[in-house]
């Protein structure tokens, strides 16, 4: 038998890569759960996450997405530079 560590993407009871995945979740351990469509098998393919970088959106972009998502009240107007 692989070792555990061998069977990225592939399930480790039957080996087959028919998976579907779940979300991702992340908690102290990051993991997608995951369930082979071939043999059933259910378990949670685990991964490490490390930072990569921030990015941030300008006032205007961050109102445009607003308004493009419906929000037409002082949210929009209130989001300014000085509250960052």
């Amino acid at each position: 038998m692989k070792d555990q560590f061998d069977y990225c993407g592939q399930c480790p009871q039957c080996e087959s890569y028919e998976l579907t995945y779940g979300g991702f979740v992340n908690l102290e351990t990051s993991y997608y759960p995951f369930v082979c469509d071939a043999c059933g098998c259910r378990g949670k393919e685990y991964y490490t996450v490390d930072f990569l970088r921030m990015e941030s959106d300008t006032v205007e972009e961050h109102n445009e997405k607003l308004r493009s998502a419906g929000v037409h009240n002082e949210a929009v107007s209130d989001f300014h530079e000085d509250k960052l």
